[in-house]
């Protein structure tokens, strides 16, 4: 495919219209199908009318007009009903001449009107214009539709609004509808809103010819499925492939579960209604892929207290998303309003635009209902008083929901496992519900990047190599998850390389969930410590998270309270940032109540935090490198569209933060950054800041007194300050709690229907507007239990401590240790840590045990022996002698044995690990009796597939054994062989196809799909090969993959020599574009143009240019030649449809247009005084509507008020 176009033709791709549709009154015989009639011929879609707007008397759904009685052609409908319906062309019944006389089918089934005008069914059609044809073929389902032709539909009045849309299997082709440009497949909203104009005719033009499989009309104030039958009760749609079975098609049955798959149909997923008539849903393994034109209709329920509807996933393609009409955004609670009868209702939810949605889950919550859930507890520790010895075995073995969920209560100890969560409603408790005694999850994987890879220095461990989003200690995937008393450790940069220049991504805890809880846990690592990712909810609550760089990031809403976050020293460096948000488009991002934030005194540049992926435009050459930045624009080509950096702080304590920028000439402190990048060596603020919302409210450091007010924010970033972002204010307790509240809302957590309340999880439940204690000191603190580590390990501090008040009160409050260095818990012994609560010291004594025993040697086990043709049975267990001397049967991981060791007798040692430590066994293989004689094989040859096997070598050729029986095809027969696969039909013998022509054949659907049967052998070529079938041709070499060509793009390549020439091989499939097919290859791309038949290929600079101005359907157009070479200076040029692209080595490639190109030719092109031009036209900032282009010799000035062209040098 070529990639180039993705983006921009996103922009011009049709939005669908997910509130309008329109129905068609139908004679009794009508091939058209109501939405109660629908079945697996009918398209429809059919958004649900919000109860708020019941239509007036005079917008009723029925209109009602008396029949013309005038002769034009088409006339005026009569009565219609506001119903959807769906015409479809299974039967030729319905069309009529002129005159009203039906019109009869011929031998083939096709009947037609051409040259003159008719009707079928209600649809009036005019097929008078010359090449102008209407013709309807039963046994295709189609309507071949030429050119030319007018279809007259007719619609009623809906006040909810009415759409119409021509589906049609050969893509996307201009039609004209009531005098605007549309697109067949698009649903095509009636714009008129006069309810004097109803019913009346909607005018379709085509202007592409295409053959039509239905005409849709679609009102918003149909459902078209009627009333669901559903209860008031929470309940949550999971989509993956697990859940195949509740796929079903438009007749109920269920889809194939090897493809469980909707498109170009209706059908049902559970008891959602799915219109994937001009879409697509698939099931994946963890998601669901939906495709822009899809409609899901979602059975709600009427509850008095509320209904929200939540939808989670990943939108990288930027498709809107409506929920009953109204934009909505991923991953946040939107409120559906009630029937207007007061009952249930199917609520649409429209994916709109081109691309894909990957669905995960859709929740739709009500506020009566609060299910209490149940909870099974399984223990988890080391030794047999345990149900389970690791965290991951647990989780494996149990099934766990949101309704009864799974708790592991885990002994205190040290569990060193990366831990993957992937079923719902999962709760991690430590059994010591103090949480003085540690439950330490860690592990010690890394993103491997830059320097800190294996392969630039060996010391790095490969095994443990990672990207940032795997390298997480634990990884949590499914919402409900809950976290009591837990330590998080990446270990990474802490235990295992702290040393300078190591420094690396290495996450401890990892979240892509929704109302995940966290509670006195512990996060420690150093550089992106925890990733809140996704559209989730995350609460954190009196907790501890510890890091360098980046340690809170992500795109989800998080709550972070009475919490404490210590930026920790990494060796070498002298700065860090505490968050780096890429907070998603209508989220809040993170929040920090009542937080504390220290700062290792190594740290001298520390800043809360900098906007990640919330950058200006880049502005790139040809081979994608940045040579400048548009500081206008938001980048959106790269991140998604409109994302900002949010991060929040209420009433929290800093200390430590601070770096000095210089900006306008002035160094200047501050508390945030932005995010920079090197340009020709220099330090450039890419950070786009009017999307960068950074606050602080009612800061104060850790003594009480308030930080500095500043504000830095902006509208319009070209009034930025560089390097200055975020804003610092006081403001009174009321609107503090104001504040508090607008944040708690917009994140949705509370009570209510859409809300989250984190206390049902164990949680505490924010009070928005809390009230200032009465004025009270910390009169003690008590001394906190001793704390146990083992050599190596960075001890867990406790996160609290008990002050008593003067009031006499005791309450835990958050402790700021001091920095513990690695040194004073190296090795076994003991040492005190100091550190604060409420003002007041406190110390902490720690006890330093000695590191595990490790193993020292191996037994290798007894030697095995075995027959000739059966694996060996190889030993579980090895003896281990320990460092403490003691000696156990360990378990063996052995490498894996290939079949040919024991193929024949004789002997062979086999390696492994046990404990660590490699052993090694030898084998014996014996020879063994002879096999009496083999068993039929039911997948043995026949006939032709037979000779065409036999004649390549049988078993012992390429092809090898047959791994499947011969399989009967439409028109022929095939065989699965261990290196390929045989095809064969009565017209082209049988052939065999393999490798990467073999899978890009059966991605275009094998023999069935447009390439048909293989009509040649595979074919050596220069660095690659190729394969010839029915209707096309197949080209593959290692470093381009499989691609097929067909028709005249294949004719335009074979012409410039096929992969020897210039163009190489392909690089890509055809694609559809407007307009015609392009398809890339390696040196280049060729596009062919439908209405004219052109084929030319674009290269080299040319095509860079013509890439940037948006390929064929920018303002060029399809090329109109090949590339002119041998121009002055060694230069080229290319013409296309409405202008030219010159290029030479001196300037480079740049397009002429219109007056200007015309003056420039009359100076004889680049032969004459101008030479090339050196730049595209450019609109003159000085002079309003006058137009400039730079060429060598001067400039060529257009104004557009009179047309003139003058030139200046």
């Amino acid at each position: 495919m070529m990639t180039h176009n993705n983006a921009w033709k996103t922009a011009l791709g049709v939005i669908a219209v997910g509130a309008m549709a329109f129905t068609v009154a139908m004679p009794a015989n009508a091939t058209t199908t109501t939405s109660e009639q629908s079945n697996t011929n009918s398209i429809s879609t059919t958004p649900t009318q919000s109860a708020q707007e019941a239509p007036k008397a005079q917008e009723s759904q029925t209109s009602q007009v008396p029949p013309s009685d005038a002769v034009d052609f088409p006339g005026t409908p009569g009565t219609i009903e506001a119903k959807d319906s769906t015409t479809d062309f299974a039967s030729v019944d319905g069309l009529k001449d002129v005159n009203g006389n039906p019109i009869a089918a011929d031998a083939n089934g096709t009947a037609k009107i051409e040259a003159s005008q008719g009707s079928f069914n209600a649809v009036k059609v005019d097929a008078s214009a010359a090449g102008a044809k209407f013709a309807v073929r039963s046994a295709n389902k189609d309507a071949q539709i030429n050119t030319g032709t007018v279809l007259y539909i007719p619609v009623a009045y809906d006040a909810k609004g009415v759409s119409v849309k021509i589906a049609a299997s050969q893509g996307n082709t201009a039609i004209d509808v009531d005098g605007a440009a549309h697109t067949t497949n698009e649903a095509v909203a009636v714009t008129d809103t006069n309810t004097a104009d109803f019913p009346k005719y909607v005018k379709v033009t085509f202007t592409a010819a295409n053959y039509a499989t239905a005409i849709m009309v679609d009102y918003a104030s149909d459902s078209g499925y009627g009333t669901p039958d559903v209860q008031a009760k929470d309940k949550t749609y999971t989509f993956n492939a697990s859940n195949a079975a509740l796929l079903k098609d438009a007749n109920g049955n269920a889809v194939d579960a090897a493809n469980p798959t909707v498109q170009g149909t209706k059908g049902s997923f559970d008891d959602i209604k799915i219109d994937a008539t001009s879409g697509k849903v698939y099931l994946r393994a963890a998601d669901t892929q939906v495709n822009g034109g899809t409609t899901l209709y979602l059975p709600v329920a009427a509850d008095a207290q509320g209904v929200s509807v939540t939808v989670q996933g990943t939108n990288n393609a930027n498709l809107g998303l409506q929920l009953d009409g109204a934009d909505i955004a991923v991953g946040k609670a939107a409120s559906v309003s009630a029937a207007s009868d007061g009952g249930a209702r199917y609520v649409p939810l429209s994916f709109i635009g081109t691309g894909s949605f990957y669905l995960t889950t859709i929740s739709v919550d009500y506020g009566s209902d609060t299910p209490a859930a149940t909870t099974r507890t399984v223990t988890v520790g080391k030794g047999s008083d345990y149900q389970y010895q690791t965290i991951q075995s647990a989780l494996d073995a149990n099934e766990s929901s949101l309704t009864d969920r799974l708790t592991l209560k885990i002994a205190p100890g040290d569990y060193q496992e990366q831990v993957t969560v992937t079923k719902p409603g999962v709760v991690f408790r430590n059994a010591d519900d103090t949480a003085k005694q540690a439950v330490t999850i860690h592990e010690a994987y890394y993103a491997a990047m830059g320097d800190v890879t294996p392969d630039k220095d060996a010391k790095y461990d490969k095994a443990h190599a990672a990207g940032t989003n795997t390298s997480g200690t634990v990884l949590v995937k499914a919402d409900g998850f809950s976290a009591y008393g837990i330590t998080f450790q990446n270990d990474f940069n802490i235990t295992t390389h702290p040393e300078e220049g190591s420094q690396t991504p290495a996450v401890a805890f990892y979240s892509s969930a929704d109302k995940v809880n966290l509670v006195n846990c512990r996060m420690i690592g150093r550089q992106d410590t925890v990733w809140f990712n996704g559209n989730g909810r995350v609460n954190v609550e009196n907790s501890y998270i510890e890091g360098t760089v980046d340690f809170v990031f992500g795109s989800a809403d998080a709550y972070i309270h009475d919490t404490t976050l210590h930026m920790a020293h990494f060796a070498g460096k002298d700065n860090g940032y505490f968050t780096a948000p890429n907070t998603n488009k209508d989220h809040v991002g993170l929040v920090f109540d009542k937080c504390v934030f220290t700062v290792d005194a190594g740290n001298t540049k520390a800043t809360l935090g900098r906007p990640w992926q919330t950058e200006v435009k880049q502005v790139t050459d040809a081979s994608g490198n940045i040579t400048g930045y548009d500081f206008t624009q938001q980048e959106t080509g790269k991140y998604p569209v409109g994302a900002s950096s949010a991060t929040t702080l209420l009433e929290s304590k800093v200390s430590g933060v601070k770096a000095t920028v210089t900006s306008g000439g002035q160094k200047i402190d501050v508390r945030w950054s932005t995010w920079s990048r090197k340009l020709n060596g220099t330090n450039v603020d890419v950070s786009y800041h009017p999307a960068v919302r950074f606050v602080e409210y009612n800061s104060t450091d850790e003594n009480g007194t308030a930080a500095p007010t500043y504000d830095y924010t902006v509208a319009d970033n070209a009034q930025r300050k560089e390097f200055l972002v975020g804003k610092g204010v006081a403001v009174s307790a009321d609107q503090l709690g104001g504040v508090r509240a607008d944040l708690l809302a917009k994140m949705g957590i509370g009570t209510g229907a859409g809300k989250w309340d984190p206390s049902t999880d164990g949680g505490s439940t924010p009070d928005p507007d809390p009230k200032p204690d009465p004025e009270k000191t910390a009169v003690s603190v008590a001394t906190p239990a001793d704390v146990t580590t083992r050599a190596g390990v960075a001890p867990v501090l406790p996160a609290t401590a008990v002050v008593t008040w003067s009031d006499g009160s005791a309450t835990d409050e958050p402790v700021t240790w001091d920095t513990v260095p690695a040194e004073s818990y190296a090795k076994p012994g003991s040492f005190t840590v100091a550190g604060k609560a409420a003002g007041l010291d406190v110390t902490v004594t720690v006890t330093v045990e000695a590191a595990p025993k490790t193993a020292v040697s191996v037994v290798a086990p007894a030697g095995v022996t075995t027959q000739v043709g059966t694996a060996p049975k190889l030993p579980a267990t090895a003896k281990v002698t320990w460092s403490d001397n003691s000696v156990t049967d360990e378990p063996v991981t052995w490498d894996t044995v290939p079949a040919e060791s024991y193929a024949k007798a004789g002997s062979f040692d086999v390696k492994g690990k046990a404990a660590g430590l490699d052993v090694t066994v030898h084998v014996t293989v014996k020879a063994t009796q002879p096999d009496p004689g083999p068993k039929p094989d039911p997948n043995t040859p026949r006939g032709a597939i037979r000779d065409y096997w036999l004649a390549n070598g049988g078993a012992s050729g390429w092809l090898g054994k047959p791994t499947g029986a011969e399989l009967a095809v439409k028109g022929g027969a095939s065989q699965t062989f261990q290196g390929g696969t045989v095809f064969w039909s009565s017209s082209t013998g049988a052939h065999g196809v393999k490798g990467g022509v073999l899978s890009e054949y059966a991605s275009l659907k094998w023999e069935q799909g447009k390439l048909g049967f293989p009509t040649s052998d595979e074919n050596a070529l220069r660095g690659g090969a190729s394969q010839v079938f029915q209707n096309g041709q197949i080209h593959w070499t290692g470093s381009t993959g499989a691609h097929a060509t067909f028709g005249a793009i294949q004719g335009y390549w074979s012409g410039s020599g096929w992969e020897n020439g210039w163009l190489g091989y392909p690089t890509g499939d055809e694609l559809s574009v407007k307009g015609g097919v392009s398809q890339t290859f390696q040196g280049g791309t060729v596009f062919w143009k439908r209405a004219s038949g052109q084929t030319h290929g674009v290269r080299g600079g040319i095509l860079g240019k013509y890439a940037d101005l948006k390929w064929e359907q920018g303002k060029l157009g399809f090329p109109v030649s090949d590339e002119n070479t041998g121009l002055r200076n060694g230069g080229a040029s290319q013409v296309f449809e409405h202008g030219q692209i010159h290029w030479s080595p001196a300037t480079g490639a740049y397009s002429t247009l219109g007056a200007i190109q015309d003056y420039w030719q009359s100076t004889g092109w680049e032969n004459g005084w101008l030479g090339y031009p050196t730049s595209d036209e450019i609109n003159d900032p000085l002079k309003k509507g006058e137009v400039y282009q730079n060429y060598q010799g001067g400039q060529i000035h257009w104004r557009s008020s009179n047309g003139s062209i003058y030139t200046t040098r």
